[in-house]
């Protein structure tokens, strides 16, 4: 990658978002079928992303950098199932199945032309 990819924020964020889809995707099929259950419920990633993505409005202007990564990771979390719960969730072999799998990729190659966009929404570029 060139130098200047490295000089602009929107692709430090995306450059983490994408990392993150693709750690969470790894350690799926690591350590498969292993789910958080409260209460009788699983939770999945995609919660833990809103969490983060949410925290951001907590936190005062001065910590940017901070805000950046907790939207990068937030997101990332919820790219990485939001198909797969709009088609009704399941186990390890729906979080693989090509739908699921397509939508993560399309919506990761989506963000990119608007993260940009997306960092001046949040008012962190």
């Amino acid at each position: 990658m060139s130098e200047w990819f490295f000089k602009r924020t929107e692709n430090w964020f995306y450059l983490l978002l994408v990392l993150t889809v693709f750690l969470m995707r790894l350690f799926v099929y690591l350590v498969p079928e292993v789910d958080i259950i409260f209460f009788g419920i699983v939770i999945h990633h995609f919660w833990f992303g809103l969490i983060l993505s949410l925290m951001i409005f907590l936190l005062p202007t001065r910590l940017r950098v901070i805000k950046i990564i907790l939207l990068a990771l937030g997101l990332g979390l919820m790219i990485d199932q939001i198909i797969f719960l709009l088609l009704g969730g399941g186990k390890d072999r729906e979080y693989w199945a090509f739908p699921s799998l397509f939508g993560a990729v399309i919506v990761t190659i989506a963000i990119y032309f608007y993260r940009e966009k997306l960092l001046k929404v949040f008012k962190l570029n």
